[in-house]
C-alpha cells in the first residue's frame, strides 16, 4: 500500500513539473561560438509563456559580469495561445580563454499566487581568441614628431574681453538706470482643489517619461507618493507612513469600490517589487499603473468638491 502511495506521489510531482515547463520556456542563444578579444557578443534572450503568468524581466547588468555594451528594447511576441518577449543584449570580453555564458533566470508569478517561481535557460560555452599577429611582416619604424604651428591669439582674447565688458555695461544701464514705467497688473490666484492638484501631478509625472528612460524606481516612488497624499487628504487615513497592506486594510473600510481597490492593490504591489525587490515590470504594466492611478482618483472624487489651496 505504501509503495502504491509513493508511486502516485512520484507521478503527481512529474505531472506538475511538466505542466510548469509547458507554461513558460526560456531560451538564450549567441550569434557565434568563437570571438576575438573586444568583439561584440550578441545574446538573444527569448521567453514564451502562458498568458496568465506575470513575468519579471531581469536587468542586463545582473545577468553576467561581462562588460555590457548595450541592451536593446524588449519586443513582444504573440501567437494564438501564448505571449512572449525577446531582447538582444550585447557584451564584450577583453581576455582570451574558454567561457560559459551563465543560465538566465526569469522570475514569474501565477494568478492568485504570491509565490515567486523561476524559469531558467541553459548555459552556453564559447571561446575568445587573441588578436592574430602576422610575424612575417617587417616592424615599421616610429614616425617622427609632427610640428604644429602655434598662433598668437592674445589680440582675439583682448577684443573678446572688450566686447563682453560692453555688453555687461549696456545690460546694467538698460535694466537698472533706464527710466521706464512699470504697469503692475493684479495677479488673480485661483485656488486649486486637492483633486485638481493630484491630477496635475499625475499628468506631470507621465510627461517626465521616467520608466521609458530606465528610471523605474523613481517612477513608482513618485506615483505611490501622489496616491498616498490623495488618500490621506481625501479619506483622512494614515497613508503616508503606512505599508501597502496597511493602506489596503484602511481603504477597504472607507471606499467600497472593489474594482478600484483591486487596481490600487496592483499599483502598490508592482511599486514595492520595483523599489525593494529590484524587479523590472513590463512596459504594459507601467502604462497600466498610470491609467489605473488616474481612474482611481477620478472614481474616488467627492461629490461636493471642496476647493483647497496647495500648501
Amino acid at each position: 500500500m505504501r509503495a502504491l502511495q509513493r508511486t502516485g506521489i512520484f507521478f503527481f510531482m512529474l505531472l506538475s513539473t511538466l505542466t510548469v515547463r509547458a507554461q513558460i520556456q526560456v531560451h538564450s542563444s549567441l550569434d557565434n561560438r568563437e570571438y576575438t578579444i573586444g568583439d561584440y557578443i550578441r545574446l538573444q534572450l527569448r521567453v514564451t509563456a502562458d498568458s496568465t503568468l506575470h513575468l519579471q524581466w531581469p536587468e542586463a547588468q545582473d545577468i553576467t559580469d561581462y562588460t555590457l555594451i548595450s541592451a536593446g528594447p524588449t519586443d513582444t511576441i504573440h501567437d494564438p495561445q501564448h505571449f512572449g518577449y525577446a531582447q538582444e543584449i550585447v557584451y564584450s570580453i577583453y581576455d582570451s580563454g574558454m567561457y560559459y555564458f551563465p543560465s538566465v533566470s526569469i522570475a514569474y508569478t501565477r494568478p492568485r499566487d504570491t509565490t515567486v517561481y523561476y524559469a531558467t535557460s541553459d548555459s552556453i560555452a564559447f571561446i575568445v581568441h587573441t588578436v592574430a599577429v602576422d610575424t612575417t611582416q617587417a616592424i615599421m619604424p616610429i614616425k617622427a614628431p609632427i610640428e604644429v604651428q602655434v598662433r598668437n591669439m592674445l589680440w582675439m582674447y583682448i577684443l573678446g574681453g572688450i566686447i563682453l565688458l560692453g555688453i555687461i555695461g549696456f545690460s546694467i544701464y538698460y535694466f537698472f538706470f533706464r527710466k521706464k514705467e512699470k504697469v503692475i497688473k493684479p495677479v488673480v490666484v485661483t485656488p486649486l482643489s486637492l483633486y485638481e492638484i493630484t491630477l496635475q501631478k499625475l499628468d506631470a509625472l507621465e510627461k517626465e517619461k521616467l520608466w521609458q528612460n530606465d528610471q523605474l524606481k523613481k517612477y513608482y516612488s513618485e506615483l505611490t507618493d501622489i496616491l498616498r497624499m490623495w488618500m490621506e487628504g481625501r479619506f483622512q487615513i494614515q497613508a503616508l507612513e503606512s505599508t501597502s497592506d496597511e493602506i489596503m486594510e484602511q481603504m477597504q473600510r472607507v471606499f467600497p469600490a472593489q474594482e478600484q481597490l483591486e487596481h490600487l492593490h496592483f499599483i502598490l504591489e508592482t511599486a514595492d517589487l520595483a523599489k525593494f525587490a529590484k524587479s523590472r515590470p513590463l512596459p504594459q504594466d507601467n502604462t497600466r499603473a498610470m491609467e489605473w492611478a488616474v481612474a482611481f482618483v477620478q472614481q474616488s472624487k467627492p461629490a461636493a468638491e471642496e476647493k483647497e489651496v496647495q500648501a
